[in-house]
């Protein structure tokens, strides 16, 4: 699956590389800005408020916040309504021209051949959304070992111990993420598979080549059984992974915020807060909010990663 992720990024490049580069600037830039605010923006105003600071300091640091978000999130609009709409169109028809080049060169024998074939057709039919979906879990995965990096370091500065126990909650829990991003892409695959088989049916209704032998042939209620049959196993398929799913993070979830977060960082950190006083109110919202940060992140690189 690695190799096919870089391979599929080396002909994303080679097609449009602003495109890819873009993308990725343009999701570290939208959201590592947030995250930082909640930890250390935050950690600033409280600080201030708590120690009776000046008023003016608190105004422009909220003022520093706020314009922050706003050219974040207008930059971020303009370079995708400007840039990305049109580049993504080059890159679908730079990928979908390579495909039919390669069509062009195939030898006649892998016609016959049904796997081949069929493996064939799916790439190219499912060559845009797995563009999409490729270049979407780069700049995540990217975007979310920045901010991991990022926030650990902040929080490595307020107090060594609340970091250790952050990771080893999530660490904890990797090898579960893990399993559950395995039945993620195994239901994907299944599912996506089913939806072929519904497709064709459904193709059958509407193309101007069927339609004669459809209503001369009366095959019209063999055709809508076939789809409503094809429908049928699609949901049940999407039930038999969700229950699983669920479960798993549900479990996952409540453990790793109900006794890493909840119980183990808040005791620590509102112990040092409120009985020894050797970190502020600032630090205590800094430490709890890079934690969920953290925490996030974990969950997206190991369950959809």
């Amino acid at each position: 699956m690695i190799s096919n992720i870089f391979y599929m990024l080396k002909l994303m490049f080679k097609v449009s590389p602003m495109l890819v580069i873009g993308e990725i600037t343009e999701h570290i830039l939208k959201t590592l800005p947030g995250k930082l605010i909640s930890v250390i923006g935050l950690k600033y105003i409280i600080d201030e408020v708590t120690n009776g600071g000046d008023v003016k300091n608190v105004v422009i640091g909220i003022a520093a916040i706020l314009l922050i978000l706003v050219v974040s999130e207008v930059g971020n609009s303009i370079f995708f309504e400007l840039f990305v709409h049109r580049e993504r169109e080059k890159l679908d028809l730079g990928i979908q021209s390579t495909l039919y080049k390669k069509a062009a060169q195939l030898d006649l024998s892998k016609y016959d051949d049904p796997g081949y074939y069929s493996d064939f057709i799916l790439a190219v039919e499912m060559s845009s959304d797995n563009i999409k979906y490729i270049l979407q879990n780069v700049k995540y995965y990217v975007g979310e070992i920045i901010s991991f990096l990022t926030i650990s370091a902040v929080l490595l500065t307020i107090d060594p111990v609340c970091l250790l126990i952050v990771l080893t909650s999530v660490a904890i829990f990797i090898p579960v993420g893990r399993y559950t991003g395995n039945l993620m892409n195994k239901r994907r695959t299944e599912i996506t598979e089913k939806h072929r088989k519904g497709d064709y049916f459904s193709r059958l209704f509407y193309l101007r080549d069927y339609a004669g032998e459809i209503r001369t042939g009366g095959l019209f209620g063999l055709l809508d059984r076939r789809f409503s049959e094809s429908a049928d196993d699609i949901v049940s398929t999407q039930d038999k992974y969700v229950k699983k799913i669920d479960k798993i993070f549900f479990v996952q979830e409540t453990s790793i915020q109900v006794i890493g977060f909840m119980l183990a960082l808040t005791l620590y950190i509102g112990y040092r807060t409120l009985v020894t006083g050797d970190m502020t109110a600032g630090d205590f919202v800094a430490t709890f909010n890079g934690a969920v940060q953290i925490g996030g992140g974990v969950l997206y690189l190991t369950v959809y990663g």
